[in-house]
């Protein structure tokens, strides 16, 4: 009985195992991506804080991509021009990453936690870049700085862009379940996230 107790467990081990380095194993991928120039509050609320700390000028790049629907995106790196007209803002190299994850294949999270579906495929990336927003003759932020940042980043496209894309099969749903379970375990002791004040 207890030599089959043993076998049992050490099978169960191997199938979570397998689970798990089924899900980890990555490739190339090639993606279609839609790379455009943002604010602060374009950013996606999972992905605000660990974008932290940064003024309301500040500038972002907000990736699109789209793939093969049968693999899991889990990482990109792109690098490309940002032009405002024919001038050169800045020239960027980096991850792409979602709530502070620069592994794709974490779910994006709504304001109440729940997983995001409908822009799930979104990615950010801070670039170097903020815009000046000076303070009104009350010492509040400008909002004529502020509408013309707006009319600015409008004006800003990316060229020049490549990417690197790895990609891996979907979970098992047995390991989706696991890691669900380790969730919700973990989370009556995490802080709350609050909106930052930008």
């Amino acid at each position: 009985m207890r030599k089959a107790a043993i076998f049992c467990a050490v099978v169960l081990a191997g199938v979570i195992a397998y689970g798990y380095v089924d899900a980890a194993m990555t490739e190339k991928a090639v993606i279609d991506i839609q790379p455009r120039v943002i604010e602060p509050l374009s950013l996606a609320f999972d992905t605000m804080n660990s974008m932290q700390p940064f003024q309301r000028g500040q500038l972002f790049i907000m990736l699109m991509y789209d793939a093969d629907r049968s693999r899991t995106i889990t990482s990109i790196h792109v690098q490309g021009d940002v032009m405002e007209g024919d001038k050169l803002i800045e020239h960027f190299d980096a991850p792409c990453q979602r709530g502070g994850n620069e592994d794709l294949s974490f779910p994006g999270r709504t304001l109440d936690g729940s997983v995001v579906t409908g822009t799930s495929r979104q990615c950010f990336i801070k670039l170097k870049t903020a815009l000046p927003v000076g303070k009104d003759a009350n010492g509040a932020t400008s909002m004529v700085d502020i509408e013309n940042n707006e009319k600015r980043v409008f004006s800003m496209n990316v060229i020049n862009s490549f990417y690197s894309a790895r990609s891996s099969h979907p979970p098992l749903t047995y390991v989706v379940w696991i890691n669900r379970a380790i969730d919700w375990l973990r989370t009556p002791f995490k802080r709350a996230t609050l909106h930052p004040a930008i």
